[in-house]
């Protein structure tokens, strides 16, 4: 923004534009920190955030005539100094927001000793360089007095602050959230200020965009329940049994969120098939709409879940129901434009303007009902940079549910949740994790409380008395063949003879899916290949998963015969039913939710889940994904121990989750993280806090069903195409995520892959290195989807 002047006098528009903007920053800064009782600290963070912009050097940086002016570090500065004054100012939080909100946050302070050292260091060193003038100026007052002569009253703005208290300054982690949240508000207000800016006409005035909508929580719980009576009603259709209706409606009536209290943490634990997705958002617009939080927030760790949540969601809101079109907003990486890990803005100028709308109100958060995902959500609330905290301050006073929170990574537990329970306690909040299978993070509550003074102790919103695990028994459990290796062969023969020919089979690789799918389609016949036959795993596109599932649904419906070949992608949140499941030998938890895919409505007395353990195919090392084999030790040594296992007792999840987190340690922090809280610094704790650690690649491939779209995708990035939010919104139906290739050298990887063409960088042509677009070379077979070429397979 090069439009600020060094003085009044000299160029009385730019000294209008700078006093404009900064008035602009203020207002919006104080409107968002209102509800985190951050108003005084947010007035003098705005205030002081470009003060560095009066200095006669960054008049020179916007004559061209001096690079990389640091204009963020005098206004920290002169806040550290004004903490003798005002203990209110003396944790760092508005100084570290001032200095972060273009280069993002890094160590927090207390006082003014180390930001005196750094501010002193830039005197220095333009006191080395005679060609431009000492900056920053002799005296602080110097600067205020031409924040004064902008006509901001910088003296009754302290004013406050002196008769707020100090800072009760919490354990590390939460003073860093502290900090974060006020960075939001600072950034976010900025943001919108800039935007505005730019998009104002010739008078200069600016243009803001339209606010998301309000929540309404008693209008959209009222569209909620007529929902809901219609879901019944196709469920009695369906032949639900009236036990699974029964269940669902106690479910439904215990999701009252009405009594429970705002700035608390809850978990609910109800098993699969009861509805929880339909009863969770009840719980969160009821305990809206009595306590006047102002947003929903529903966080999901799949991708394909997201999407088929937000759909029901959009549905149920849609405009023909009366709510605006940006009601509810799906947010993740393939979503919109901007890439989980990346701050640079991707052009929206080719969208069309309700998906350009809709990518701004993304970038933060401004909706009533947010559906996203774990990554997004979690690795925000660590996070150090402007583009990702920007959203952060829209969580206070808001309702955000947790689903499956069993997939947490342990050694990320205990940060977590003291960064939840900080997020309740202190700013209103309430969280919400909720599963079928509840992990045992109330054991670790003494170590959360090292961390946040909140600890972790939720209380449980379904009653116990409910009865509802016992009375979920839909299913007989043998787990005879789960203690030694079955081989391949045998299970392929066993599905393929399945005598009701409606059978689902579970397991834990990509390889054996692809493997056992072949094979079953093969012992049949090929005129079964593509017919009862059914394969779904990560390795097909959106598009191919959305058809199968339909195919799939259809079948089961109309009793026709169907055999699913499946990764573990099928079990949480996919609305399946078939009489008979078969499940690879895994975490205990992933087992408990393939068993919820069998006898589903209960129409059976009972359903079959038969769990063996798998045998190595082609000569493999390992039978279980990375990070998978603790987690099965476990099942395995709660076999031996127990003998046969009842899914239906919570208990022993919580003896299997407890023995989990005591093999990965889970109470204690990793020694980067450690070290990052220890030392207050923003950055190194975001780097240490990756929820998906494994490094990964967006590849689109060419389903046969689409290759008129995959041919275009193609064709336009030979053209001189570049990778847009248009064009990643288009390939989305064609996208999978692969590993990345471990070690490969660019050139073998580009060998099998192309990839996404970004722009030049003068005459260099510039790639990306996370989106590539299938060679002609690699295979999509329309059963089991992308087949990685040999050479991919063999340096993965």
């Amino acid at each position: 923004m090069a439009f600020y002047a060094h003085t009044p006098s000299d160029e009385g528009s730019s000294w209008e534009l700078f006093a404009d903007h900064v008035e602009a920053v203020r207002e919006r800064a104080v409107q968002f920190a209102r509800p985190l009782g951050l108003e005084q600290h947010a007035t003098v963070a705005a205030l002081l955030h470009d003060l560095g912009k009066l200095t006669e050097l960054f008049q020179l940086r916007l004559e061209g005539k001096a690079r990389g002016v640091d204009h963020w570090t005098c206004g920290a500065a002169i806040v550290g100094r004004l903490a003798a004054q005002y203990p209110a100012l003396a944790d760092g939080r508005v100084a570290a927001a001032i200095r972060g909100h273009h280069v993002g946050l890094e160590e927090v302070f207390f006082g003014d000793r180390e930001l005196a050292e750094e501010y002193g260091e830039l005197r220095r060193q333009s006191q080395r360089d005679g060609s431009v003038p000492r900056w920053p100026p002799e005296s602080d007052q110097d600067l205020l007095g031409l924040l004064k002569a902008a006509g901001f009253d910088f003296g009754g703005a302290l004013k406050p602050l002196a008769g707020l208290p100090p800072y009760e300054t919490p354990p590390a982690l939460a003073h860093l959230l502290d900090t974060r949240l006020l960075f939001s508000c600072l950034v976010d207000a900025d943001f919108l200020a800039t935007e505005a800016h730019f998009a104002s006409g010739p008078d200069n005035r600016k243009v803001w965009r339209d606010a998301g909508p309000p929540l309404e929580p008693a209008k959209a719980l009222a569209r909620l329940e007529d929902h809901m009576a219609g879901v019944r009603e196709a469920a009695r259709r369906r032949g639900t049994a009236p036990k699974v209706m029964a269940l669902r409606e106690d479910l439904w009536e215990a999701c009252d969120g009405a009594p429970h209290s705002p700035g608390a943490t809850y978990t609910l634990s109800a098993p699969t098939g009861t509805g929880k997705t339909l009863a969770m958002l009840r719980f969160a617009l009821s305990h809206a709409a009595a306590h006047g939080l102002r947003r929903v927030v529903m966080v999901i760790p799949y991708l394909t879940i997201i999407e088929q949540t937000a759909g029901i969601y959009r549905e149920i809101f849609s405009e023909a129901h009366g709510f605006p079109p940006d009601y509810v907003l799906e947010h993740h990486s393939q979503a919109f434009a901007r890439d989980s890990d990346s701050d640079d803005d991707v052009d929206l100028d080719n969208a069309d303007e309700p998906r350009r709308r809709t990518g701004l109100l993304a970038e933060n958060w401004d909706a009533p009902v947010i559906v996203t995902t774990s990554v997004q959500a979690l690795e925000s609330l660590f996070a150090d940079r402007p583009s990702r905290c920007r959203k952060l301050h829209q969580l206070a006073q808001s309702v955000i549910l947790f689903d499956e929170v069993q997939t947490l990574p342990s050694h990320l537990a205990v940060p977590t949740l003291a960064a939840l329970s900080h997020l309740a306690a202190r700013y209103g909040s309430t969280v919400v994790f909720f599963t079928a299978t509840q992990p045992a993070f109330a054991h670790l509550d003494p170590e959360v409380r090292t961390h946040a003074n909140s600890g972790w102790r939720p209380p449980e919103i379904v009653a116990p008395q409910l009865g509802l695990f016992e009375r979920s028994r839909r299913v007989t459990v043998d787990w005879t063949r789960a203690r030694q290796d079955v081989p391949w062969e045998e299970m392929v023969a066993e599905l393929a003879t399945e005598p009701n020919r409606q059978v689902l089979a579970v397991l834990n690789l990509k390889a054996h899916a692809r493997h056992v799918a072949r094979e079953l389609a093969q012992s049949l016949g090929k005129g079964h290949e593509g017919g009862e036959v059914f394969h779904l795993s990560t390795a097909m596109a959106p598009a191919h998963r959305e058809r199968t599932l339909r195919a799939v649904r259809a079948r089961l419906e109309a009793g026709e015969p169907c055999r699913l070949v499946a990764t573990q992608c099928v079990e949480a949140g996919v609305d399946l039913d078939f009489p008979r499941v078969y499940r690879a030998l895994a975490p205990l938890d992933s087992i408990a939710q393939a068993a919820g895919r069998c006898n589903r409505g209960g129409r059976l007395e009972r359903g079959e889940v038969v769990i063996f353990k798998a045998a190595p195919l082609d000569g493999a090392r390992s039978v279980y994904p990375p990070g998978y084999g603790e987690a099965v030790g476990v099942t395995e040594g709660l076999l031996a121990q127990h003998g046969d296992l009842d899914l239906a007792d919570p208990a022993l999840f919580t003896e299997a989750y407890r023995r989990l987190y005591d093999l990965a340690k889970a109470a204690e922090l990793e020694e980067s993280m450690r070290l990052a809280l220890e030392q207050r610094h923003c950055g190194e704790v975001a780097r240490a806090y990756r929820l998906i650690e494994a490094d990964t690649i967006s590849l689109v491939v060419p389903d046969p069903e689409h290759a008129a779209l995959f041919g275009r995708l193609r064709d336009e990035l030979a053209s001189g195409g570049v990778l847009t939010r248009k064009w990643i919104a288009r390939a989305r139906p064609l996208t999978v995520t692969e590993y990345r290739p471990r070690g490969a050298r660019a050139d073998v990887l580009h060998h099998v892959l192309e990839p996404v063409p970004l722009g030049f960088r003068g005459k260099q042509r510039v790639v990306s290195e996370d989106w590539f677009v299938a060679c002609d070379s690699a295979e999509y077979d329309p059963l089991v989807g992308f087949v990685p070429p040999k050479v991919m397979e063999m340096i993965l």
